[in-house]
């Protein structure tokens, strides 16, 4: 048979789950947890654990990877009365094996714990986070819902919760604990919460900070439809600055009585947070995009014209390579091409991007958007333009996985393989582009191909939208639009920011 020398084998299975396989009347809030998937040669230290679940056993999803401990605590609550399946794989992070677990199964019983049993007249809560706002100028909740609950005795409120504050009035030096603020959304609520008690006295509801909680989402949403509807919440006016390194959003259903309605969806919830152009890409930063501008011997390697390029990249206190587990987008302004014949996409790309594959792989795309970024279409094959280190494979055909290089490892987006740059596509619609780079958190993963170049993370530079008009027939481009002229320099993207930026009353650019 075949031998495989020490240091080389699979771990062992993983093996006695909890809930054990079979188990009935399980909490809906839940700690998964199981027992061998260990290293034969002792060497733990370089086994990881995924988990995966689902609602069937050939519909199971990744819900944990590179756990270094033989449990995870589900962040959600699960559904009553409902069948599960699971699974646990342990990765050998050294050597690259692998092996699975057993099919486990169980079925939850009819009330869970912490976030409310979602039994009848009891409150239900779920919370994310936490997260940091720290050095943020804008910062926002945003997410889809829809609803059908009960006027006036119920209802859906959001909270905020974060550290530093002294609500109990036990002194500055008690403030560990987790305080919520009940705030008000820039969407506004719908309805109200007129409670009373069983004879009839008025009931104030309040959050830790003394606040009354009277304003809600009740009734039915979207003016008694039962559609979607969108909701934002302006998170920098209720955070303290001192506080804003630790932040956690809670959406909480009021149940005080009288029935549940039919309940509460929520949908694409998002946490969009930007920062100033003027501050560097520091360690500490969630958004890593920085205006940069190069200096000395740097013009041409960290600018491909002019003097500044947009980088991504993990820069003061870090290793300038892309950060752990990110997903940062550059939005474009509106770009009219409501009367283009035929539009392009053209831009200049330096980057060192990990070829392994991953949940997700590192990845960099471009995305289009017709409805002012409800929605979002990649122009990318796969998730990614590329990958390795720009401009270091050459193809005949000119284009490589790599781009082909136009000096100092700058490759011209239309030399790439995995992106299309025509946006003719979209021709009769004012769009918006985003250049979004996502990394992965799995442990172990290099967020880079070669740790010997001197290219790291991602530049942009030059980027142009060109094509010929319906009305004229003839070229324009991004580049002279405006009243500011590039002058050659920096990234045709003077009339661009960042994410969730306030653009007043833009104007759009006709071609």
């Amino acid at each position: 048979g075949e031998r495989i020398a020490p240091g080389e084998e699979a771990p062992t299975p993983p093996v006695d789950p909890y809930p054990p396989n079979g188990e009935l009347d399980v909490p809906t809030t839940l700690t998964l947890s199981w027992s061998g998937g260990d290293d034969p040669g002792g060497n733990n230290e370089n086994i990881r654990y995924d988990v995966y679940l689902g609602l069937s056993q050939d519909s199971l999803t990744l819900i944990a990877s590179g756990l270094t401990e033989k449990y995870y605590s589900l962040p959600y609550t699960l559904n009553e009365n409902t069948e599960y399946f699971w699974k646990v794989v342990a990765r050998n992070i050294v050597n690259g094996r692998s092996t699975e677990g057993g099919l486990w199964a169980f079925m939850t019983g009819g009330g869970g714990s912490g976030g409310g049993s979602f039994e009848r007249n009891e409150d239900k809560y779920f919370t994310v986070g936490p997260f940091s706002i720290s050095g943020s100028t804008s910062a926002y909740l945003t997410f889809w819902h829809k609803y059908n609950i009960l006027p006036g005795k119920n209802g859906g409120v959001v909270m905020l919760g974060f550290r530093g504050v002294d609500t109990d009035g036990d002194g500055p030096d008690n403030t560990s604990d987790i305080d919520w603020l009940y705030v008000t959304p820039l969407t506004s609520y719908s309805g109200n919460l007129l409670l009373t008690d069983s004879e009839g006295q008025p009931v104030i509801w309040r959050d830790d900070f003394g606040r009354r909680i009277l304003w809600c989402w009740n009734g039915k949403s979207s003016t008694g439809t039962f559609d979607w509807e969108f909701a934002k919440v302006d998170l920098l006016p209720y955070v303290p600055e001192s506080s804003r390194d630790e932040v956690y959003v809670r959406l909480y259903y009021k149940q005080y009585g009288q029935g549940t309605g039919f309940g509460w969806w929520i949908d694409d919830l998002e946490i969009r947070v930007s920062r100033s152009d003027s501050l560097p890409a520091n360690a500490s930063a969630t958004d890593k995009w920085e205006l940069y501008e190069a200096v000395g011997e740097e013009i041409g390697k960290l600018s491909r014209s002019g003097t500044h390029a947009w980088w991504n990249h993990n820069g003061e206190g870090g290793d300038d390579y892309l950060k752990s587990g990110i997903d940062n987008s550059l939005i474009t302004r509106p770009i009219d091409l409501t009367n283009a014949r035929w539009a392009r996409l053209s831009f200049y790309t330096r980057f060192n991007i990990n070829s392994l594959s991953g949940a997700p792989p590192d990845c960099v795309r471009v995305e289009v958007s017709a409805d002012n970024g409800l929605t979002w279409t990649a122009i990318t094959l796969g998730v990614r333009w590329g990958w390795g280190v720009s401009g270091s494979e050459y193809n005949e055909s000119g284009k490589s996985m790599t781009g082909i290089d136009s000096g100092n490892g700058w490759v011209e987006a239309s030399t790439l393989s995995r992106l299309s740059v025509d946006l003719t596509p979209w021709r009769g619609f004012v769009v918006l582009l985003r250049f979004r780079v996502v990394t992965t958190n799995e442990d172990g993963y290099n967020h880079y191909e070669d740790p010997t170049s001197d290219i790291k993370g991602v530049l942009i530079d030059d980027v142009v939208v060109y094509g010929v008009s319906l009305l004229t027939g003839v070229e324009g481009s991004t580049r002279d639009a405006g009243t500011e002229q590039c002058c050659g320099d920096t990234v045709y993207l003077e009339w661009w920011e960042r994410m969730m930026q306030t653009y007043g009353d833009p104007q759009g650019v006709e071609l």
